[in-house]
Protein backbone atom coordinates (compact mmCIF):
# COMPACT_ATOMS: atom_id res chain seq x y z
CA UNK A 1 0.00 0.00 0.00
CA UNK A 2 1.09 3.52 -0.65
CA UNK A 3 0.54 6.38 1.72
CA UNK A 4 1.87 9.28 2.38
CA UNK A 5 5.33 8.84 3.38
CA UNK A 6 5.54 6.10 1.13
CA UNK A 7 5.02 2.20 0.66
CA UNK A 8 3.69 0.12 3.87
CA UNK A 9 4.90 -3.59 3.47
CA UNK A 10 3.48 -6.46 4.86
CA UNK A 11 4.92 -9.78 5.62
CA UNK A 12 2.34 -11.79 7.76
CA UNK A 13 4.64 -14.89 7.46
CA UNK A 14 8.26 -14.65 6.82
CA UNK A 15 9.91 -17.89 6.95
CA UNK A 16 6.63 -19.90 5.18
CA UNK A 17 8.97 -22.97 4.76
CA UNK A 18 10.15 -23.04 8.31
CA UNK A 19 6.36 -22.32 9.39
CA UNK A 20 5.30 -24.74 7.52
CA UNK A 21 7.54 -27.26 9.03
CA UNK A 22 7.21 -26.76 12.61
CA UNK A 23 10.84 -24.83 12.70
CA UNK A 24 10.29 -21.64 15.09
CA UNK A 25 12.57 -19.01 13.24
CA UNK A 26 9.86 -17.58 11.77
CA UNK A 27 7.97 -13.36 12.24
CA UNK A 28 5.91 -11.70 11.43
CA UNK A 29 7.17 -8.24 10.03
CA UNK A 30 5.99 -4.51 9.19
CA UNK A 31 7.49 -2.17 7.31
CA UNK A 32 7.83 1.36 6.17
CA UNK A 33 9.48 2.79 2.82
CA UNK A 34 9.73 6.27 1.26
CA UNK A 35 12.38 7.27 -1.24
CA UNK A 36 15.07 6.99 0.75
CA UNK A 37 14.53 3.43 1.51
CA UNK A 38 13.73 1.41 4.94
CA UNK A 39 12.33 3.96 7.08
CA UNK A 40 10.53 2.36 9.78
CA UNK A 41 10.23 -1.52 10.80
CA UNK A 42 8.30 -4.10 13.33
CA UNK A 43 9.45 -7.90 13.60
CA UNK A 44 7.59 -9.57 15.79
CA UNK A 45 9.53 -13.45 16.59
CA UNK A 46 6.69 -15.46 18.06
CA UNK A 47 8.80 -18.50 19.88
CA UNK A 48 10.55 -16.30 21.77
CA UNK A 49 7.75 -13.49 22.34
CA UNK A 50 10.34 -10.70 21.17
CA UNK A 51 9.46 -7.55 19.23
CA UNK A 52 11.84 -5.04 17.41
CA UNK A 53 10.99 -1.75 16.46
CA UNK A 54 13.07 0.97 14.99
CA UNK A 55 14.61 2.70 11.73
CA UNK A 56 15.97 5.59 10.55
CA UNK A 57 14.60 8.07 12.98
CA UNK A 58 13.83 6.02 15.86
CA UNK A 59 16.64 3.53 17.41
CA UNK A 60 15.93 0.31 17.55
CA UNK A 61 14.42 -1.37 20.74
CA UNK A 62 13.82 -4.90 21.55
CA UNK A 63 10.30 -5.52 23.63
CA UNK A 64 10.85 -1.65 24.70
CA UNK A 65 14.73 -1.62 25.19
CA UNK A 66 16.79 -0.14 23.34
CA UNK A 67 19.52 -2.25 21.94
CA UNK A 68 23.27 -1.39 21.83
CA UNK A 69 24.41 0.72 18.80
CA UNK A 70 26.45 -1.93 16.56
CA UNK A 71 30.31 -1.81 16.49
CA UNK A 72 32.17 -1.16 14.04
CA UNK A 73 33.82 -5.25 12.92
CA UNK A 74 35.81 -6.55 9.68
CA UNK A 75 33.58 -9.39 8.02
CA UNK A 76 36.36 -11.71 8.86
CA UNK A 77 35.52 -11.28 13.06
CA UNK A 78 31.55 -11.47 12.39
CA UNK A 79 29.14 -14.22 10.91
CA UNK A 80 27.36 -13.94 7.78
CA UNK A 81 23.32 -14.60 7.96
CA UNK A 82 22.47 -15.72 3.80
CA UNK A 83 20.34 -17.73 2.08
CA UNK A 84 20.93 -19.23 -1.59
CA UNK A 85 18.51 -20.90 -3.61
CA UNK A 86 19.77 -24.15 -5.01
CA UNK A 87 18.07 -23.17 -8.06
CA UNK A 88 20.29 -20.64 -8.30
CA UNK A 89 23.55 -22.61 -7.75
CA UNK A 90 23.63 -22.63 -11.59
CA UNK A 91 23.86 -19.14 -12.04
CA UNK A 92 27.73 -19.36 -11.75
CA UNK A 93 28.20 -15.45 -11.35
CA UNK A 94 25.70 -15.03 -8.58
CA UNK A 95 27.23 -18.47 -6.94
CA UNK A 96 30.71 -16.71 -6.96
CA UNK A 97 29.56 -13.56 -5.75
CA UNK A 98 28.10 -15.45 -2.61
CA UNK A 99 31.42 -17.57 -2.13
CA UNK A 100 33.74 -14.71 -2.40
CA UNK A 101 31.54 -13.13 0.47
CA UNK A 102 31.06 -15.91 2.73
CA UNK A 103 33.81 -17.16 2.55
CA UNK A 104 35.18 -13.98 3.95
CA UNK A 105 33.54 -14.71 7.19
CA UNK A 106 34.18 -15.53 10.62
CA UNK A 107 31.20 -18.07 10.21
CA UNK A 108 28.40 -18.79 7.97
CA UNK A 109 24.52 -18.93 9.15
CA UNK A 110 21.56 -20.05 6.94
CA UNK A 111 18.52 -19.81 9.21
CA UNK A 112 15.44 -19.17 6.78
CA UNK A 113 13.72 -15.57 7.76
CA UNK A 114 14.93 -12.60 7.17
CA UNK A 115 13.76 -10.11 8.60
CA UNK A 116 14.47 -12.35 11.76
CA UNK A 117 18.12 -12.58 10.55
CA UNK A 118 18.07 -8.55 10.38
CA UNK A 119 16.56 -8.37 13.74
CA UNK A 120 19.56 -10.38 14.88
CA UNK A 121 22.38 -8.38 13.10
CA UNK A 122 20.60 -5.29 14.94
CA UNK A 123 20.42 -7.47 18.24
CA UNK A 124 24.69 -8.25 17.16
CA UNK A 125 23.58 -11.24 17.56
CA UNK A 126 24.66 -11.87 14.02
CA UNK A 127 27.26 -9.84 12.56
CA UNK A 128 26.08 -9.42 9.58
CA UNK A 129 22.72 -10.15 6.64
CA UNK A 130 23.30 -10.99 2.86
CA UNK A 131 20.69 -12.04 0.26
CA UNK A 132 20.24 -11.21 -3.28
CA UNK A 133 17.39 -9.77 -5.02
CA UNK A 134 14.66 -9.91 -2.59
CA UNK A 135 11.45 -8.79 -1.94
CA UNK A 136 10.56 -5.30 0.01
CA UNK A 137 8.47 -7.81 2.27
CA UNK A 138 11.86 -9.81 3.24
CA UNK A 139 13.60 -6.79 3.13
CA UNK A 140 12.48 -3.21 4.26
CA UNK A 141 11.55 -3.93 8.13
CA UNK A 142 14.58 -5.80 9.22
CA UNK A 143 17.02 -3.13 6.63
CA UNK A 144 15.12 -0.51 9.27
CA UNK A 145 15.96 -2.13 12.22
CA UNK A 146 19.78 -2.42 11.53
CA UNK A 147 19.49 1.69 10.38
CA UNK A 148 18.00 2.20 13.88
CA UNK A 149 20.55 0.16 15.45
CA UNK A 150 23.35 2.55 13.83
CA UNK A 151 23.84 0.29 11.05
CA UNK A 152 23.84 0.46 7.15
CA UNK A 153 21.36 -1.32 4.88
CA UNK A 154 22.42 -0.89 1.37
CA UNK A 155 21.79 -2.88 -2.28
CA UNK A 156 24.74 -3.62 -4.72
CA UNK A 157 24.14 -4.79 -7.88
CA UNK A 158 26.96 -7.34 -9.39
CA UNK A 159 25.88 -8.21 -12.97
CA UNK A 160 22.20 -9.43 -12.95
CA UNK A 161 21.90 -9.44 -8.87
CA UNK A 162 20.46 -7.06 -6.73
CA UNK A 163 22.17 -8.10 -3.13
CA UNK A 164 21.01 -6.77 -0.13
CA UNK A 165 23.32 -6.35 2.87
CA UNK A 166 22.92 -4.73 6.33
CA UNK A 167 25.15 -4.87 9.46
CA UNK A 168 28.03 -2.27 10.92
CA UNK A 169 29.35 -0.11 8.43
CA UNK A 170 33.13 -1.87 8.28
CA UNK A 171 31.32 -5.59 7.71
CA UNK A 172 28.71 -4.37 4.77
CA UNK A 173 32.24 -2.06 3.10
CA UNK A 174 33.67 -5.81 3.48
CA UNK A 175 30.95 -7.62 1.79
CA UNK A 176 30.59 -4.85 -1.01
CA UNK A 177 34.41 -4.86 -1.70
CA UNK A 178 34.07 -8.93 -2.17
CA UNK A 179 30.79 -8.59 -4.46
CA UNK A 180 32.75 -6.13 -6.44
CA UNK A 181 36.12 -8.15 -6.64
CA UNK A 182 33.97 -11.41 -7.85
CA UNK A 183 32.68 -9.17 -10.66
CA UNK A 184 36.82 -7.90 -11.61
CA UNK A 185 35.49 -4.15 -10.61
Amino acid sequence: ANGMYGAIIVDPVDGTYNFLSGIPYWCSAVGLADSGGALLGAVYYPALDQLWLGGRESPTTLNGEQVPTLLNQPLSEVSIATYLHPRHLGDRQRLAAWESVIGSAATVRILGSASVDMAGVASSRLGVFLQSNLSGWDWYPGAALVIGAGGVAEELVVGTSRWQIAGNAQAVEDVKTALQSSAGD
